[in-house]
Protein backbone atom coordinates (compact mmCIF):
# COMPACT_ATOMS: atom_id res chain seq x y z
CA UNK A 1 0.00 0.00 0.00
CA UNK A 2 3.22 2.18 0.70
CA UNK A 3 3.97 1.87 -2.99
CA UNK A 4 0.27 2.79 -4.34
CA UNK A 5 0.44 5.99 -2.12
CA UNK A 6 3.60 6.78 -3.49
CA UNK A 7 3.07 6.42 -7.06
CA UNK A 8 -1.09 8.24 -6.70
CA UNK A 9 1.76 11.38 -5.19
CA UNK A 10 4.01 11.09 -8.11
CA UNK A 11 1.46 10.87 -11.17
CA UNK A 12 -1.18 13.53 -9.48
CA UNK A 13 1.05 15.75 -7.27
CA UNK A 14 -0.75 14.95 -4.71
CA UNK A 15 -1.92 12.46 -1.56
CA UNK A 16 -4.78 10.99 -2.09
CA UNK A 17 -7.39 11.80 -0.15
CA UNK A 18 -8.52 8.33 1.32
CA UNK A 19 -7.54 5.35 1.19
CA UNK A 20 -10.63 4.27 -0.99
CA UNK A 21 -9.61 6.76 -3.31
CA UNK A 22 -6.10 4.15 -3.83
CA UNK A 23 -8.65 2.08 -5.38
CA UNK A 24 -11.23 4.36 -6.70
CA UNK A 25 -7.82 5.69 -8.89
CA UNK A 26 -6.95 2.28 -9.81
CA UNK A 27 -3.83 2.04 -7.40
CA UNK A 28 -5.08 -0.98 -5.91
CA UNK A 29 -7.92 -3.46 -6.27
CA UNK A 30 -8.94 -3.41 -2.84
CA UNK A 31 -7.91 -2.29 0.91
CA UNK A 32 -5.47 -4.82 2.02
CA UNK A 33 -6.24 -6.22 5.59
CA UNK A 34 -4.71 -4.79 8.58
CA UNK A 35 -2.77 -7.79 9.48
CA UNK A 36 -2.79 -7.84 12.93
CA UNK A 37 -6.60 -6.83 13.10
CA UNK A 38 -7.27 -8.99 9.95
CA UNK A 39 -10.06 -6.16 8.95
CA UNK A 40 -9.58 -3.65 6.20
CA UNK A 41 -11.53 -1.25 7.69
CA UNK A 42 -9.46 -0.92 10.86
CA UNK A 43 -6.40 1.25 9.28
CA UNK A 44 -6.16 4.34 10.94
CA UNK A 45 -4.99 7.22 8.60
CA UNK A 46 -2.09 9.56 9.00
CA UNK A 47 -2.21 13.15 6.75
CA UNK A 48 0.53 14.53 5.09
CA UNK A 49 2.35 17.72 5.79
CA UNK A 50 -0.18 20.77 4.24
CA UNK A 51 1.64 22.51 1.34
CA UNK A 52 3.44 25.55 1.71
CA UNK A 53 2.49 26.72 -1.83
CA UNK A 54 -0.76 25.91 -1.78
CA UNK A 55 -1.91 26.14 1.86
CA UNK A 56 -5.49 25.87 1.06
CA UNK A 57 -5.36 22.45 -0.41
CA UNK A 58 -6.21 18.96 1.14
CA UNK A 59 -2.83 17.56 2.71
CA UNK A 60 -4.47 13.75 1.63
CA UNK A 61 -3.46 11.08 3.23
CA UNK A 62 0.67 10.42 3.57
CA UNK A 63 0.67 6.94 5.67
CA UNK A 64 -1.19 4.40 7.34
CA UNK A 65 -0.71 2.80 10.95
CA UNK A 66 -2.56 -0.10 12.57
CA UNK A 67 -5.82 0.81 14.27
CA UNK A 68 -5.27 -2.26 16.36
CA UNK A 69 -5.61 -2.30 20.04
CA UNK A 70 -2.81 -4.27 22.54
CA UNK A 71 0.45 -4.22 22.88
CA UNK A 72 3.20 -5.84 20.92
CA UNK A 73 5.44 -7.96 22.70
CA UNK A 74 8.38 -5.28 23.50
CA UNK A 75 5.60 -2.87 24.84
CA UNK A 76 4.58 -0.79 21.80
CA UNK A 77 1.24 -0.44 21.55
CA UNK A 78 -0.46 -1.72 17.82
CA UNK A 79 -2.27 1.62 17.49
CA UNK A 80 2.03 3.51 17.71
CA UNK A 81 2.57 1.15 15.03
CA UNK A 82 3.13 2.75 11.18
CA UNK A 83 2.89 0.31 8.87
CA UNK A 84 6.15 0.71 6.06
CA UNK A 85 7.05 -1.77 2.78
CA UNK A 86 5.48 -4.61 3.15
CA UNK A 87 2.12 -5.24 5.18
CA UNK A 88 4.38 -7.59 7.18
CA UNK A 89 6.98 -4.79 8.40
CA UNK A 90 6.24 -2.24 10.87
CA UNK A 91 8.09 0.58 12.80
CA UNK A 92 7.58 2.37 15.94
CA UNK A 93 6.77 6.13 15.69
CA UNK A 94 8.79 6.28 19.24
CA UNK A 95 11.62 4.56 17.31
CA UNK A 96 13.63 4.75 14.13
CA UNK A 97 14.44 0.89 13.93
CA UNK A 98 12.82 -1.12 12.20
CA UNK A 99 11.11 -4.99 13.65
CA UNK A 100 9.84 -7.71 11.82
CA UNK A 101 6.65 -9.71 12.56
CA UNK A 102 8.58 -13.11 12.99
CA UNK A 103 7.25 -16.24 11.68
CA UNK A 104 7.13 -18.91 14.61
CA UNK A 105 10.04 -21.39 14.09
CA UNK A 106 8.76 -25.10 14.04
CA UNK A 107 9.88 -27.06 17.03
CA UNK A 108 11.14 -30.30 16.87
CA UNK A 109 10.73 -30.72 13.28
CA UNK A 110 13.52 -30.53 10.51
CA UNK A 111 12.93 -27.98 7.28
CA UNK A 112 13.53 -31.51 5.57
CA UNK A 113 10.27 -33.05 6.47
CA UNK A 114 8.47 -30.55 5.23
CA UNK A 115 9.54 -30.62 1.57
Amino acid sequence: MRDAIDQHYADKGKYPASLDALVTDNYLRKIPEDPITRSADSWQTIPAEPDPSNPSAEPGISRRRSGADGTALDGTKYSGLEMTGQDSEFRSQNSESQSRVSSQKLSGRSRKSWQ
